[in-house]
């Protein structure tokens, strides 16, 4: 009897290939100025900007002589200069043509005092009208003071029941003349702000109180003049 049964061969599946995904667009430079200028623009989105002051020690010298004074005739002098950790953006660092845009400004040196040079300046990146410049907790509005008219957007995070910010620091909100909008996180809670749009002078009325603990939890209030 004829065995009709027939061997079956095992060929190896044809192997798929994918096209490698382009991540570079290398006809972008042959782009009319215009248009390249455009999609630059479109990479401008709102940013939280950290905001912290420190202090360096600067040696000064006196020509005044001062038995208080050491040795070298030198005094030490703690200078502010402005820090922030939020990453430098992407556009400044792409090439030169998107930093000539103007994107962004060189802000917030004048916190450095007068008479410092231009090379001892610290800066931070900022597009005013839209980033939201956060102060760290640490860092007293009353230094802030010299660039408070910059600002547009602004997140502070304080405590109410801190005798120091109801009495005092507070009234430094004043100086922020042309913040259209102020976030509060509220370290002790939105429950010890509730009062404060009669407590506190607010530069504007956008004013929002947000739970530390749920950043979902929003209260806005409409704040007028104590």
């Amino acid at each position: 009897m004829q065995d009709r049964s027939q061997s079956l061969t095992m060929e190896p599946a044809a192997t798929l290939t994918t096209e490698p995904k382009a991540d570079t667009f290398h006809l972008f430079p042959c782009l009319p100025f215009e248009l390249r200028a455009r999609i630059w623009e479109l990479t401008v989105e709102p940013r939280t900007v950290t905001v912290d002051v420190v202090y360096e020690n600067a040696i000064a010298n006196t020509a005044a002589p001062d038995d208080t004074l050491p040795e070298d005739g030198k005094k030490t002098n703690y200078v502010p200069h402005v820090v922030s950790y939020t990453p430098v953006p992407a556009a400044l660092q792409a090439c030169r043509e998107a930093r000539g845009l103007r994107l962004y400004q060189r802000a917030l040196s004048e916190i450095s005092p007068v008479g410092t040079a231009e090379r001892d300046r610290y800066f931070v990146w900022l597009n005013p009208n839209i980033d939201m410049v956060s102060i760290e907790p640490d860092t007293r509005l009353e230094t802030l003071k010299p660039v408070a008219p910059l600002i547009r957007r602004l997140t502070i995070t304080r405590e109410c029941t801190d005798s120091v910010f109801y009495y005092f620091e507070s009234s430094t909100l004043a100086a922020f003349v042309n913040v259209r909008e102020i976030r509060v996180i509220c370290r002790d809670g939105r429950g010890a702000w509730f009062r404060t749009s009669h407590g506190h002078f607010w530069p504007c009325e956008n004013v929002s109180f947000v739970d530390p603990d749920n950043k979902h939890l929003v209260i806005k209030l409409h704040p007028g003049k104590a």
